[in-house]
């Protein structure tokens, strides 16, 4: 009995380990933005961008307009959900003003990535936080 136990939970845990591999390999992701998006300190267009994971070790993406000119850089930090993503999916935000882009889940993984807010973007959202208060 204890034998079949190990074996169940040795296959688990393979099993496991080899989908979350699957979903957490990426090489890029092909977005398409239907209107203005901060995207770091960088403001960017309406239109198709590719967005590419620098290094495997390091949480930074590189941003390319049309998937060639290169755009900007973003740094991100890991993001968990509690169910895994359906689609891959880039999550916006608006702070007032802008858009900015948050959060990208990657497909059958429920961890992604959230990507740092500039200064700019912190200081119109705690400007709005205090406005909201003082009302």
């Amino acid at each position: 009995m204890r034998t079949v136990r190990v074996l169940v939970l040795s296959m688990l845990a393979v099993a496991a380990a080899s989908f979350q591999a699957k979903a957490e390999s990426f090489d890029h992701i092909d977005i398409h933005l239907p209107y203005t998006v901060m995207a770091g300190q960088q403001q960017l267009a309406p239109g198709d961008y590719m967005l590419q994971k620098i290094s495997n070790t390091a949480n930074v993406f590189a941003v390319y307009k049309d998937g060639t000119t290169f755009e900007t850089l973003l740094w991100a930090v890991p993001a968990d959900r509690v169910v895994p993503s359906g689609r891959t999916e880039l999550t916006l935000r608006s702070d007032g003003r802008d858009f900015v882009m948050d959060k990208i889940w990657i497909t059958g993984s429920n961890t992604g990535y959230e990507f740092l807010s500039p200064e700019s973007v912190k200081a119109r959202e705690h400007e709005r936080r205090v406005a909201s208060v003082i009302r």
